[in-house]
């Protein structure tokens, strides 16, 4: 569950001070399974989702400290890969999508681009 924070407890900034760049942005409540997410994280949609992104994939991994985590860094990028894909393709949905060449047998943009998805 994901719910409004207006700061974030001093105890657990010193818990996760290691290298994480979001440690006084959100708080894991890890006995209930919820994420507080300090308010004025909100404000922007862009940063909304890459704090969710940086929280879920420490979480993920079961350390809240290291940034530099090769695990952390795997599941934090592909996150991002996930939302960035979303948002694109839900913006260029809202349009026709332009076509790849010129005639008959046209490859759409989206179509084309999934072919490079892992």
């Amino acid at each position: 569950s994901l719910n409004h924070a207006q700061t974030i407890k001093q105890w657990y900034q010193r818990r996760v001070r290691g290298n994480n760049a979001y440690r006084h942005s959100y708080f894991y409540k890890e006995e209930q399974s919820v994420l507080f997410v300090r308010k004025e994280r909100t404000d922007s949609v862009g940063e909304f989702c890459v704090v969710i992104a940086h929280a879920l994939a420490h979480i993920h991994i079961q350390d809240m400290r290291d940034d530099n985590s090769p695990f952390f860094l795997r599941h934090f990028y592909r996150a991002l890969r996930i939302i960035c894909t979303d948002m694109f393709f839900g913006r260029t949905r809202q349009h026709q999508l332009p076509t790849i060449g010129g005639g008959e047998g046209e490859v759409s943009w989206e179509y084309a681009l999934s072919l490079g998805r892992s």
